[in-house]
C-alpha cells in the first residue's frame, strides 16, 4: 500500500506532474484573460501560499488567502487556475514590511470541476514567486468529478489514483468495482472521512472511463 500523500507539502509536485498531462499546446504568451505558466518556469516559486479558505467551491466562490514570507514591500500579481488552461490574473496586492498580505480572490467561471486549480503568485513580470496547495473546484451541486484508477481495497479506504497525480480516498457505494479499474468518479469532498490524509470523495456516481 502507498503512503498517504501531504498535498501542503507536494503542491508543487503534483503542479509538474500536471505538465505531462497538456494535450493541447502550451500557453505561453500572456493573455488579457490568462497566463500561460512554462513547467520550468515553476522553479522560481519557491515559496508557499499558507492558508486559504474555502478549500473548495464552484465558479463564483470568493476565497480568502493569507500568506507570509512574500518578498517584503513587493508589488505583486495574483492569479488562479491550471496549467492546462493558464492562469487568471486576480488583481495586485502589496506585501508588507513582513512580507504578509491577505486578500480574495474569485474562482473564474472557466475553471472545471474535473481539473485540479491552485492560485498563484507572480512578480510584476509574471515569473512565478509562489503557489498554493490544492484548491477543490466543484459544479453548482458541490460535486468534484476524477478520473484515475481504483488502487486498494481497505485500509480503512480504497484510493483512486487520478489522472492529475493526486490521490483521492474513496468513502460511499462503488458497486462492483475492483482495484485495478479505470473510473470516472463524482461527488462532493468527504470533510468528514477518515481516509489516512488522503482528499476524499463522497461518491455518488462511477463508471468505467472511455480509455479504460
Amino acid at each position: 500500500m502507498e503512503r498517504p500523500h501531504d498535498y501542503t507539502a507536494h503542491a508543487m509536485a503534483v503542479v509538474i506532474g500536471l505538465a505531462t498531462l497538456v494535450t493541447a499546446p502550451t500557453l505561453e504568451a500572456q493573455t488579457r484573460e490568462r497566463v500561460g505558466v512554462e513547467p520550468q518556469d515553476l522553479d522560481f516559486a519557491d515559496r508557499r501560499l499558507d492558508g486559504f479558505s474555502p478549500r473548495s467551491g464552484p465558479p463564483g466562490t470568493v476565497v480568502t488567502l493569507r500568506a507570509t514570507d512574500m518578498p517584503p514591500l513587493a508589488p505583486l500579481r495574483m492569479g488562479v487556475g491550471a496549467l492546462r488552461f493558464g492562469f487568471e490574473e486576480a488583481g495586485w496586492v502589496l506585501a508588507d514590511d513582513d512580507g504578509t498580505f491577505t486578500t480574495e480572490i474569485e474562482i473564474p467561471s472557466w475553471a472545471r470541476h474535473d481539473v485540479v486549480h491552485l492560485f498563484i503568485v507572480f512578480d510584476p513580470y509574471f515569473v512565478p514567486v509562489a503557489l498554493s496547495s490544492v484548491f477543490h473546484v466543484t459544479d453548482r451541486d458541490g460535486n468534484v468529478r476524477r478520473q484515475g484508477r481504483i488502487m486498494n481495497e481497505k485500509n480503512p479506504c480504497p484510493f483512486l489514483r487520478g489522472a492529475d497525480g493526486v490521490p483521492y480516498a474513496l468513502t460511499g457505494d462503488l458497486a462492483d468495482f475492483q482495484p485495478g479499474d479505470d473510473v470516472v468518479v463524482e461527488g462532493p469532498i468527504d470533510n468528514l472521512a477518515r481516509c489516512e490524509g488522503y482528499t476524499t470523495i463522497q461518491v455518488t456516481r462511477i463508471r468505467h472511463s472511455e480509455s479504460s
